[in-house]
């Protein structure tokens, strides 16, 4: 999706983009270092979960989770779960900062969102979802219960 957002509208920004005028490969090359980094790291941790020794999993009623395999497992779940969630939140942020970041550079944008919108409700909605989704989850664990 970064990609093809970036594709679709590279062609509108100018030859230096910000007001470091930072030449527009340089920051598509860090742009995507970003959003690849970040991407990498949720999904190696939501791989590595299950293979996680016991004591770095620090949850509420750590001791109810990890008292036998079969909890244990479902405790892996749920936390993949929160990575998947964090994910997606994320990168729906990051593609509102590109978004953002080309209408502030681009002449005529060909896709343009009121600044007022694309921060409410692709910026601040996302990363508060993030903060609720694992709080539920958190108050969930600490039960020993499901979150739905």
């Amino acid at each position: 999706m970064h990609l093809a957002l970036s594709l679709a509208t590279a062609d509108h920004l100018p030859p230096n983009v910000g007001q470091s005028a930072m030449p527009i490969a340089y920051f598509f090359i860090g742009w995507f270092c970003i959003i690849g980094c970040a991407n990498l790291a949720f999904i190696i941790l939501r791989a590595r979960m299950p293979h996680l020794k016991d004591r770095w999993l620090a949850v509420p009623n750590r001791a109810y989770w990890l008292s036998s395999e079969a909890r244990r497992q479902v405790l892996v779940d749920r936390l993949q779960g929160i990575c998947e969630i964090a994910l997606l939140g994320l990168n729906v942020f990051f593609m509102a900062v590109y978004q953002a970041i080309y209408q502030s550079n681009a002449h005529q944008p060909v896709i343009a969102v009121p600044m007022a919108v694309l921060v409410f409700f692709f910026m601040v909605v996302p990363v508060l979802a993030i903060g609720v989704a694992v709080l539920i989850y958190l108050r969930a664990l600490a039960q020993g219960s499901s979150p739905e």
